[in-house]
């Protein structure tokens, strides 16, 4: 859901710290994303809510998404298989999972971010 909402990559998403959300600003601070850059994204308000309750549940002290051992983030590949099992046959490919987040926004959230 994290990924989705927010427009990231898998990988992105896995490397998330709990510092890395800025509930003040409304923005998911990516460190060394695609290319080595970092940036920021969207942070709704439905999913600001979901990770809170998450949080509260998991209670993570680093890494966001905790892999079982509770020390490192979860993998990658993890996150793939689930996601194939879970997954009947997509609708839409791969590169245009991302942009799709984009169009399914509130018009509140077309604004660019600083």
């Amino acid at each position: 859901m994290t990924a989705y909402a927010s427009g990231l990559r898998i990988s992105e998403a896995v490397r998330l710290r709990v510092c890395d959300i800025d509930s003040q600003r409304m923005v998911i601070r990516i460190v060394q994303g695609k290319g080595n850059k970092d940036r920021y994204t969207l942070l709704s308000p439905l999913l600001l809510q979901m990770l809170r309750h998450y949080w509260w549940a998991a209670r993570p002290d680093d890494w966001l998404f905790l892999s079982p051992s509770r020390v490192k983030p979860i993998a990658v590949s993890t996150v793939q298989q689930v996601c194939r099992v879970h997954a009947t046959k997509p609708a839409w490919t791969k590169p245009s999972r991302r942009t799709c987040c984009v169009t399914v926004l509130p018009p509140i959230y077309s604004k660019p971010v600083r």
